[in-house]
């Protein structure tokens, strides 16, 4: 299937599916939420992709379902992921729901909470934002960066900072992914340079309170 030339898919393999894009966004939060058992979250998924469709033959074996919605969920990317990124997870549509929004609608002038639109238009669009004028893709490049020994100590503190705000909740943690040795070290390293800034500012401002008094006394 190419965008260019051809027409978004309805089906696959003859399966008629559910496309809309608030449907894919659904699927996607099914997948990561906690509180759903395995066979709940395939019970979900299936009402969600075969919603409202009668007489439809649901594929019948894990192995096919697992196919579909590999395909369903990203057969749209032709790009390939580093490793590293796979089993990250960097997009929450709760969490970063009003980022895309606001960038649909500053950037395609696109309302999302009318719009009809297929769920592959609608990542090829999501990705595909100009990085500056996009505050979601800039949200998604501080959870990727890396902290190296090659950054300042102040560089370091800040990015931890800003990954430490932005960080989700990773598959199986439970938890926000929590900062490294490294990471928590440039924030106290930071932060104590900081407090010494702060102390000698405080006895320089004591001083100059000091020496103007004596100066005004002697007036």
């Amino acid at each position: 299937m190419n965008v260019l030339i051809d027409p978004l898919p309805e089906e696959w393999n003859g399966v008629p599916l559910n496309m809309a894009f608030q449907v894919g966004i659904q699927i996607t939060q099914a997948f990561y939420d906690p509180e759903l058992t395995h066979t709940e979250r395939g019970e979900v998924i299936a009402g969600l992709l075969f919603a409202r469709m009668d007489n439809v033959q649901i594929p019948d074996t894990p192995e096919a379902m697992r196919e579909l919605l590999t395909w369903y969920m990203s057969g749209w990317n032709l790009d390939h992921a580093p490793k590293d990124q796979q089993t990250q997870k960097l997009l929450d549509y709760e969490v970063d729901q009003w980022r895309i929004y606001a960038d649909f609608r500053n950037i395609y002038g696109i309302n999302l909470n009318e719009a009809d639109l297929h769920w592959w238009e609608f990542q090829g669009m999501l990705w595909n934002m100009p990085y500056e004028r996009s505050s979601f893709l800039q949200v998604i490049e501080i959870r990727k960066k890396k902290i190296t020994g090659s950054m300042s100590a102040k560089e370091r503190s800040e990015i931890a900072k800003a990954k430490r705000i932005y960080a989700l909740t990773q598959p199986g943690g439970g938890q926000k992914k929590p900062l490294s040795r490294e990471e928590e070290n440039a924030i106290d390293a930071f932060d104590k340079q900081m407090e010494a800034m702060r102390e000698r500012k405080g006895i320089l401002e004591q001083i100059a309170e000091e020496f103007n008094g004596r100066r005004n006394n002697q007036n």
